[in-house]
């Protein structure tokens, strides 16, 4: 497994988005996905959940650092971000 760590943002089958970060990006989206007490309270009642973007970062630290910066963005902010992103990166339609 890999020491990055990686901030995602999925989304939810409402339409709305949500952003976390993992090591793991393919086992917390399944997290997210089941019926498991380790999904985010948020994304339980928004299932499925689709992945749309994630970002690479070295350490922990850096990795909460943007997802709070993530967080404080608007919507419409957050959809620029995955659209600009490199084509590995953002999976947005």
């Amino acid at each position: 497994m890999s020491s990055e760590w990686q901030i995602y943002i999925v989304s939810c089958s409402d339409g709305s988005f949500y952003t976390g970060i993992a090591k793991d990006i393919l086992r917390r989206i399944d997290e997210h996905n089941q019926d498991d007490l380790k999904a985010a309270r948020y994304t339980r009642a928004r299932r499925p959940v689709r992945l749309i973007y994630k970002e690479l970062v070295a350490t922990r630290s850096e990795a909460a650092k943007r997802e709070h910066e993530i967080k404080k963005m608007s919507r419409k902010e957050k959809e620029v971000l995955v659209k600009k992103a490199p084509h590995e990166q953002g999976f947005f339609d």
